[in-house]
């Protein structure tokens, strides 16, 4: 019988530290920029040709624009 209550206790121990872990780990507000891993925020531009959301790390800067990809910057310099 005291087998069986240690093994219930260990489980409710388990389950209770697996939800707090859980709770701790999720984001604060919903829509925030998530921390990489360096822990910086990484900000996110918008591309002027397409509309899409990139990391600014990643985005093509061309004329004091953001773009997607390097297509999306020749295909606005073609159409001006």
């Amino acid at each position: 019988m005291g087998l069986i209550r240690l093994l219930i206790i260990a489980v409710i121990f388990w389950i209770v530290f697996s939800a707090l872990k859980d709770w701790l780990n999720r984001p604060s507000q919903p829509g925030r920029p998530s921390k990489r891993a360096g822990g910086a925020i990484e900000q996110m531009v918008k591309c002027a040709y397409c509309g899409l959301h990139v990391p600014e790390s990643e985005a093509v800067r061309a004329d004091g624009r953001y773009y997607c990809s390097n297509a999306h910057r020749d295909a606005r310099s073609r159409h001006g």
